[in-house]
């Protein structure tokens, strides 16, 4: 299929491959997690953006995502603590890091960054300044205090994962294992 006209070589690439990883009992191929996550940054400038939910439980969710990252070298697997960011993802939800370059930050991506008090902050850039990118969550009043720059950008927002919140663990060895190599990051208001 091949790239998409002026698409930035630094986010995800269409792929060929027939084989993916399933997510809540569905395959979910390379080519539809790169549109999924095209169309969210797409959409990101508008407010009536809805978010996908599921069925599968936070152990799937984790599992999957997992496995995800594990085909981009780089990427990382996050929890999400607050809900600056609902309706795109609230507490609770599990995102997918990849890193990219500084120069590949444009406003509506979903940026996660480490802020001047150690904190590692996932909200949406905004617009640019001669100092750094502005970030704010969606449901905050005032952008963040802490520009992103070169130095403090750990990556953007490739995939998330919305686990119901219900669904029993499979395997609660396992559920417990996920949850402790799995960072949390912070969708807050702004400080």
């Amino acid at each position: 299929m091949g790239d998409l006209p002026g698409m930035n070589p630094e986010f995800p690439q269409w792929s060929q491959s027939t084989d993916g990883p399933i997510v809540g009992g569905v395959r979910v191929f390379p080519k539809m997690i790169v549109w999924v996550a095209l169309v969210f940054v797409a959409a990101a400038p508008f407010q009536s953006f809805c978010a996908v939910t599921s069925t599968a439980g936070l152990e799937t969710a984790l599992r999957d995502a997992n496995a995800l990252a594990g085909r981009y070298p780089g990427s990382k697997v996050v929890r999400v603590s607050g809900n600056s960011m609902v309706p795109f993802f609230s507490d609770g939800a599990v995102l997918v890091i990849r890193q990219v370059a500084f120069n590949a930050m444009r406003p509506g991506v979903i940026a996660a960054y480490v802020n001047r008090f150690g904190e590692t902050i996932v909200h949406r850039v905004t617009k640019s300044t001669p100092n750094g990118w502005q970030v704010r969550g969606f449901n905050n009043r005032q952008a963040d205090s802490t520009l992103v720059d070169s130095e403090n950008l750990v990556g953007a927002v490739y995939a998330i994962f919305h686990p119901h919140s219900s669904a029993p663990a499979k395997d609660v060895a396992q559920l417990t294992r996920l949850l402790a190599q799995t960072p949390q990051v912070m969708a807050a208001p702004a400080r």
